[in-house]
This record gives C-alpha cells, structure tokens and sequence, in this order.
C-alpha cells in the first residue's frame, strides 16, 4: 500500500496551471528536503507551472504535535521575508513574528544594557521554525502540480540518469526521474554528495569546538492570571560570558526559547566536563543567576536535549550541469549566530527565480544554474564567516563599553549619511545586498572610520599642542629658561669628563 501510495504521488501530474501564465508542461523537477527551504522552492516553482514532487525523510510535521527537529528559533529578517513573498506569505510573517528590536545584554554583576539592531527601530522576527514549515508546506500542498512524499530518505542520486532511489518502506520498483533535481537535503544532503561523484568538486565541512543546548524558560502569570513573558519580550536576550553565552528569544505563549553556546571543553566547565547534577548547578546557578530562578525545570531539559554540534558547509559550486542545483544548509550549511541560515536559503530560492524568470528555461537551464553558482556561492561563504564572526561579537564584545560606543557611532553616521554609510548589521538583516558585496563594503566602511579616527587623533593632538603654546608658551619658556641657559655649561663639563 505503502508503495503505491509513493509510486503514485511520485508520477503525477496536473494540466491545471498555478497562475494565470504558467503552464505544467516546462518539466519535472523533484525537491529533496520539505524543510522551509525546500517547501519555499516547491511553492516558487509550483507556481511557475513546473510539476514537483517533495521528497521528505521524516514524518510530515503537521500531524506531529511533539515535532523533534531542529528547533532553534528562527530569527526572520528581509531576505526571507522576500523569500516568504513568492509564497505571498510576508505579510502573515510580519504580523505573526515577534519584533526583537534589540539586544538585551544581561552582565555577569547583574547589570543591563540594550543595543538598537538599527538607527530607526528596526526589528528582527523570532517566529517559529515548525509554524513557518508548517505554511510553507500548506501553501505547496494547495497547489494542484505540488505533491508531497515523506518517510522517504534518499538513498542514492544518479546525476547522470537524473533519477534518485529513496530508501523506503517497501522496495520501489524503478528510480524516481526528473529533469532537475533539487538538493534542499540539508547538512548531510545526499544530492550534494552526488555532484561531487567523477567530479572536480571542492567541498569542506568543519565544526567548530562549541556546541549548544536547548533550554526555556516557561511563561509567568500575569495580575489577571494570563500568561506573560518572564523578561521583556521584543528584544533578543543575551549572557554573554566571554567564552560562552546564553540567548533567550520570545515565543508567541509566552515563553522564551534558551540556547547556551559553549566549547565542549572549557577549563571545567564545557558540555564534556559538566558531568553531574551538582558541576551543573554550581555552572548555571553561579554563571547566569539572574536567568536560572526564572527557567522552571531546566535541569530536566539539560537532560532531555541533547548538546547539538556546529558546523559549516562550503561549496565550490553548488549546481551541476542542468540537472543538479543546492539550496540552503546543502549548499552553505553555517553556524547560527547571525539569524541568518534560514533567510540565506530562502534568498537562494529567490535568486534562482529570477533567472528562471530573466531566460528560457528550456534552452537555457544549463546557464541559468551557472549563473545561480556565480552569484550564490562567494556570498554563502561570506555569510558562514559572518556568521563565526557575530559569535566572537555576542559572547565577548557586547559586553564591552568600547564596541557599543562604536555601534552607537556607526548607527549615527547611517543617520545622518544615509546609504552612504551602512552599518554590517543592517546590511546584513534589514537589506538584500548580496552577503559577499557587504563583506566588502563593510571592509571599506572600517578603512573609512579607521582614518578618520586617526586624523581626529592626530588633529586634537596638534591642536591641544598649539593651544597649550598659544596661551602657556610665556610661562613655559620662563621655567624652562634657566635649565636652557646651563645647557652650555653641561656640555662643557661633559666634554671635561671624557
């Protein structure tokens, strides 16, 4: 039964279009992975006129309440809102997330600080990774080309056959063909595996010493009884303790999501060295104490949530020929400390939709792809450095009076310069320019800020220098006088002596 069912929502096909110039004749083309990468890009090219077909390893999400994937919050900011446009989902998104508009920065003294996200009360959304999935895939099951298979892992891909064998319940008889085959897999994605087969491929995978574990913190009642947030709730919390930090972002019932980062061995107290309940305690109760009395049963998660590894994926194309094509954590898998590994996916899926909208896509797919590549893969490796660099950033420099000084200085600049003067931050979250075009903006910004910090240096030296002369040069030289006067008579002796 099971067999059949795949076998036939694998074929299928529908000669209705999803918008009014589509047409379902431009060809087949299968999705692996339904995360909201790969949902977004069934949506996109659904509504394109293409038939496709989502293959999924896991259950669908939708009917599991107790959903265990990954579950760090998500941190939505312009380029997957433009990514949630092709599946007309903005706006629900906007109105939906909850706007952090700054970081809220909890000192180990039990003092606080806030640092604006921008100059003019922008926001990062915390939404729900399992709630966006959840619409992304509704709104691809609506249409009438989209059709969805789970419990299916891919077992192989066969670039050259453009056909893929899943692993499944019941043995399918014949491989499953297409003319393009989507990788939406993820870190481990087996469609990535496969353009790496008879080809000159470079790819590298590394993880860095730090790992992270899962926490909350439950919501509290309010005067009436209802459920309020335990912190303020339209900011990103942040304990940063040099080497480690832990976050907290707000969830729509009124709890926060916590995250604790930290190396797996950190002179004693690492994920790897915490190995009793009480080395825990003493860790939490004496590291975060303003954050522990207000996290409810959070040695229970300790241990029910296992510590999670960090990675980064880095391709050296991320298509093949005209058959294969990477999006998302296949492509450019990278750690989180940006808020940036879901909006990078989606502003992948919007990038290629240009160019399936700007060509032919049936004379020329084989460009289009080359083009995706071009334009995708020097900015995926620009945004997995930003992303390690935003690590060192949250969890050592935010503490730090200098850094807000200068973040302060650099959002007052873009105030009064406009987009003359961009800060990373903005560039990054709040604009679409591509990642690797803010790398070298932000290069260029840092030389700018370095030089003229150097010229009001050297400017306030020589004029503190002047000024002094100007009004102290009499008394300076009356003082001065008699020891220049023996000057002569020094020299003599000097001369003497020798």
């Amino acid at each position: 039964e099971y067999m059949g069912t795949l076998i036939c929502c694998a074929m299928s096909t529908s000669s209705t279009a999803a918008s009014p110039s589509a047409t379902p004749t431009r060809g087949r083309v299968v999705v692996c992975g339904a995360g909201p990468v790969g949902a977004l890009a069934a949506v996109a090219l659904g509504k394109r006129g293409f038939d496709v077909t989502v293959y999924e390893s896991r259950e669908d999400i939708r009917t599991q309440p107790n959903y265990t994937g990954r579950s760090i919050n998500l941190a939505l900011s312009a380029r997957g809102l433009e990514g949630l446009a092709l599946a007309g989902l903005d706006g629900e998104w906007r109105e939906r997330g909850i706007p952090m508009y700054a970081r809220f920065i909890h000192n180990i003294d039990g003092t606080s600080a806030q640092q604006p996200y921008g100059p003019n009360g922008e926001a990062i959304l915390s939404v729900s990774r399992k709630l966006v999935n959840e619409r992304l895939i509704e709104v691809a099951s609506a249409l009438p080309n989209v059709h969805f298979v789970h419990n299916a892992p891919v077992a192989f891909v066969d670039p050259r056959r453009r056909a893929i064998r899943f692993r499944t319940v019941a043995e399918m008889p014949d491989d499953v063909g297409a003319d393009l085959i989507v990788g939406a897999d993820g870190f481990n994605s087996r469609v990535r595996e496969a353009i790496g087969y008879g080809n000159r491929f470079d790819f590298s995978q590394t993880f860095i010493e730090h790992g992270y574990k899962e926490l909350s913190m439950p919501p509290v009642a309010g005067a009436e009884g209802e459920a309020r947030w335990a912190l303020p709730k339209n900011f990103l919390h942040i304990w940063p303790r040099g080497s480690f930090m832990l976050i907290a972002l707000p969830n729509a019932d009124g709890s926060f999501t916590c995250t604790l980062f930290m190396p797996f061995v950190c002179g004693g107290h690492g994920f790897d060295e915490l190995d009793t309940d009480d080395k825990v305690k003493a860790f939490m109760t004496t590291t975060f104490p303003d954050a522990v009395p207000l996290m409810g049963d959070w040695l229970g998660d300790w241990h029910r949530n296992l510590v999670g590894n960090l990675g980064t994926i880095r391709c050296g194309t991320y298509h093949l020929d005209d058959r294969l094509v990477l999006v998302g954590d296949a492509a450019h898998a990278m750690c989180p400390f940006f808020g940036q590994g879901m909006n990078a996916g989606m502003q992948d899926v919007t990038t290629l939709m240009r160019l399936v909208d700007s060509h032919d896509w049936t004379s020329q797919r084989a460009l289009i792809l080359s083009q995706y590549s071009a334009l995708q893969v020097p900015a995926g490796h620009a945004m997995c450095d930003l992303a390690l660099q935003n690590y060192s950033h949250m969890r050592e420099h935010a503490a730090s009076p200098l850094w807000r000084l200068q973040k302060a200085i650099e959002n007052a600049l873009h105030r009064w310069l406009g987009d003359a003067f961009i800060p990373e931050y903005t560039m990054v979250s709040f604009r679409t320019i591509p990642y690797d075009e803010v790398v070298r903006r932000e290069a260029r910004q840092q030389r700018i800020l370095k030089r003229t910090a150097n010229a009001l240096v050297l400017g306030t030296v020589v004029t503190a220098g002047y000024l002094v002369w100007r009004f102290a040069g009499a008394r300076i030289r009356a003082f001065a006088a008699p020891a220049v006067a023996r000057l002569p008579q020094l020299q003599l002796s000097w001369g003497t002596q020798k």
